[in-house]
């Protein structure tokens, strides 16, 4: 809970001018306040009538969930020569918050295949920070192999809060029959029952009759490479003897990977293809695979993107002459280009954290009374994701509070607090900036 200091005259009565002081009392991440949990201890301070509890309420997400603890001082109540302090005990404590996360589920299930879910919803609903799992079977139908790695894609604004694994079964000579899918969700502080998961399996093939020695498929992860490189794993599938090579060379056409053999009698062979750190720019590898292949086995060749790594960094701009930097631990991030990391636009809670101290370096500023709106996401620039190799970064909130130096609150200093989810990260750094002069009084 934070204190309220203000300045008053020696000798005068104090409620003329400041008859109350209110106080929000604000929670943990993945707690809420109720008001009836609080009171004050007894006896309240000389020149204190009353302390009473509310629920808060106001423009940010969180509000809520907060208290708001009023003060009444008592009438008349004379300002001594030397400061005053009156310090308030309290009683009371958060309490954890049911979280919902609900996902619509939607499927695109090969007719010779099948599933355990392929509509309805999954409840994912859960304490913060806890890991709520479900999982999705799917089954090749008798005669047939799933020729591709079936996928899953999570419509939601919280995507670094879910991870998906899947687990393979294999026929003795090398067919993928079936699959379990299992995704985890990291619960976030944030409500949402509109976000969606969407099963597609449609590479599902008939096993050929005579069983032909031949490379039957392949998995490989073909998504873009971060800066620093990265090691992918290519499994190849297919039926004993099969011979099969994979090359990989990059944009002037130097060999990078070179792998020549054949199926070992468990139908699957591990390659391991190390893709090199860059030091800037961009860089395309193109992987080919060819031998003894199934004629159905698509694509062949295929490229692979590695893009040097885009940060995120934001700052204000003034006309009236705040002046803004920001403040430790805040750094720009670093994001692996050209990723997606949701289709959907519902509502979210972002998962990194940039604070901006702002400062009126000829007046007064204070987080209560001289802001005048709260920032959303189109008050930032450069996010909209419009321009060519642009990201696609949603502001889920951004709030005003308080800056104290060695622990005295600055009169003329506050912190911006803004809390981002990226949707997707394009080719180029964002430098977004707000016009921070439509947000706060220039005094």
């Amino acid at each position: 809970m934070q204190g309220d200091d203000f300045l008053q005259t020696a000798g005068t009565n104090i409620a003329d001018t400041h008859p109350s002081s209110t106080l929000k009392l604000t929670p943990k991440i993945g707690y809420i306040l109720q008001s009836a949990d609080f009171s004050a201890i007894a006896p309240l301070p000389t020149g204190v009538s009353s302390v009473v509890f509310t629920q808060g309420s106001g423009p940010n997400p969180v509000d809520p969930f907060t208290v708001d603890c009023t003060i009444t001082l008592d009438n008349p109540l004379t300002m001594p020569d030397n400061d005053l302090d009156l310090g308030i005990c309290i009683s009371g404590q958060g309490v954890p918050k049911q979280w919902a996360r609900v996902l619509n589920v939607s499927s695109d299930i090969n007719a010779n295949a099948t599933a355990t879910l392929t509509g309805g919803t999954i409840d994912l609903s859960g304490q913060y920070n806890t890991v709520q799992t479900q999982t999705q079977t799917i089954n090749a139908n008798s005669g047939y192999y799933i020729s591709k790695t079936p996928s899953v894609f999570i419509g939601t604004k919280v995507p670094n809060n879910f991870t998906t694994s899947t687990q393979e079964f294999f026929s003795s000579k090398g067919h993928l029959i079936k699959v379990i899918m299992t995704t985890n969700y990291l619960v976030d502080a944030s409500d949402s029952i509109i976000d969606t998961i969407k099963y597609i399996v449609q590479d599902v093939k008939e096993i050929p009759a005579n069983n032909i020695v031949q490379v039957n498929s392949y998995t490989f992860d073909s998504s873009s490479i971060g800066q620093s490189g990265s090691v992918r794993e290519m499994i190849v599938r297919g039926v004993y003897g099969a011979s099969f090579s994979v090359n990989v060379v990059d944009s002037l056409s130097t060999n990078i990977f070179s792998f020549t053999g054949t199926i070992p009698n468990t139908g699957i062979e591990s390659l391991f293809i190390n893709f090199p750190k860059i030091s800037s720019g961009s860089e395309t590898y193109t992987v080919t695979i060819s031998g003894t292949l199934n004629p159905s086995l698509s694509p062949t060749t295929f490229d692979v993107n590695q893009y040097e790594d885009i940060q995120v960094g934001f700052s204000i701009t003034s006309t009236n002459g705040f002046v803004g930097s920001t403040i430790s631990p805040t750094v720009n991030k670093y994001f692996t280009a050209n990723q997606s990391f949701s289709s959907s636009l519902t509502e979210p809670t972002g998962s990194y954290i940039y604070r901006i101290l702002i400062e009126n370096p000829t007046g007064t500023l204070n987080a209560q009374s001289d802001v005048i709106n709260f920032p959303v996401t189109n008050s930032f620039t450069n996010i909209d994701g419009s321009i060519a190799g642009g990201s696609e970064i949603f502001i889920n909130s951004c709030v005003f509070a308080e800056y104290e130096e060695s622990g005295v609150v600055s009169n003329n200093k506050i912190l911006m607090t803004l809390v981002y989810a990226p949707l997707s990260i394009g080719t180029l750094d964002v430098a977004s900036t707000i016009n921070i002069d439509n947000f706060l009084t220039f005094n």
